[in-house]
């Protein structure tokens, strides 16, 4: 029978210098949202060519999310973490 090889365990100044980084994009991406609703107005006005780059970006902000999320789950242990 095979042992898994244990993930290397990485320090928490790599984990909390990873987190900051994504928390600093994830707002980012957030800012760029609100920008884009500003710059084109109401949605229901929205042609196929906005509605489909307003889809990447939302697309963008949850994968930003959930790597948020892996790196607060990473530091906290915590897998049932709710964010």
């Amino acid at each position: 029978m095979k042992k898994k090889a244990k993930k290397p365990t990485r320090s928490d100044t790599e984990i909390l210098k990873d987190l900051i980084d994504a928390v600093m994009e994830y707002n980012s991406l957030r800012d760029d949202e609100w920008d884009f609703q500003d710059n084109h107005g109401s949605p229901d006005f929205w042609g196929e060519e906005e509605n489909d780059a307003h889809e990447e970006l939302i697309g963008e902000i949850l994968k930003k999310r959930r790597e948020v999320r892996s790196l607060i789950v990473e530091a906290t242990g915590d897998e049932d973490l709710c964010f």
